[in-house]
């Protein structure tokens, strides 16, 4: 009788602690997947919280690449001139430097709207400014235009403080600069170069540009601004009345996108 009794207990135990461990590995897999659930939406929870600023900067960086590495027939191509202010006449003692009789602008911008200086002299560096404020024009009717006004070039640029002008210019106005909306990334002027007449717009030589606009690392020019007599088409010399153009090329082909003559 002893030994059938012994195999049913020898069998309950088994059958108990069988249990009980199924039971324990079943809590520790809860656990885990518990833990496993947690860290998923601790992980969620992390990118639900960043996926804008994400979107942002990916959004921004693809803005910045768009607007600093290409042009179109709507990229303004104006001119302007440096004035350097002083106290005092004749001091050289600048007290603000600024970018005025800015020309060439027909359509508006908002402020804050960044612009691109391109001054006519290679001792100068190109900068970039902010619009401060657009006034728009119509003295002349049906040619309406805007009143460009910037922000005052900042003191680090110090090329713009010691410069000296050229004989023909007061002190006060070193260089005259060509402006360009929106600013383009390796926009570069291009410096006593003779273009071959392929290179160039027809009618367009080289004695009659006043600045060669290189976009895209080239050597080449992808916009120009003219400056002629407006009888001859020669350069500007002993005239009576001074014309301008200027043309930008897209896909290989100039177009001429502003022009101007004495009214």
């Amino acid at each position: 009788m002893r030994t059938p009794l012994l195999l049913i207990l020898t069998l309950i135990i088994t059958i108990f602690y069988s249990c009980e461990g199924n039971r324990t590995k079943e809590a520790n897999h809860n656990e885990s997947d518990k833990e496993l659930l947690t860290e998923t939406k601790d992980a969620s929870s992390d990118t639900s919280q960043n996926p804008d600023a994400s979107v942002l900067n990916e959004t921004e960086l693809q803005n910045l690449e768009s607007l600093s590495e290409t042009w179109d027939l709507k990229t303004t191509i104006g001119e302007g001139m440096i004035w350097r202010k002083e106290k005092v006449d004749g001091s050289d003692n600048w007290t603000e430097i600024v970018v005025t009789n800015i020309f060439g602008f027909k359509h508006d911008m908002d402020t804050g709207e960044i612009v691109q200086i391109v001054p006519l002299r290679k001792e100068l560096p190109i900068i970039t400014l902010a619009v401060v404020k657009t006034t728009k024009r119509d003295d002349f009717e049906a040619d309406i235009w805007y009143e460009v006004k910037l922000e005052s070039i900042p003191e680090k640029y110090t090329e713009y403080r010691t410069i000296k002008s050229p004989p023909e210019l007061r002190q006060e106005y070193p260089s005259e600069v060509i402006v360009v909306y929106p600013a383009v990334r390796n926009c570069s002027l291009l410096y006593d170069i003779q273009f071959e007449a392929k290179d160039l717009p027809e009618n367009i030589s080289n004695d009659i540009i006043k600045g060669a606009l290189d976009f895209d690392g080239d050597n080449l020019p992808d916009a120009i601004i003219c400056s002629f007599c407006c009888k001859t088409r020669k350069p500007t010399g002993n005239c009576d009345y001074i014309c301008s153009e200027t043309y930008i090329k897209l896909d290989n082909k100039w177009t001429m996108v502003d022009s101007s003559q004495p009214m």
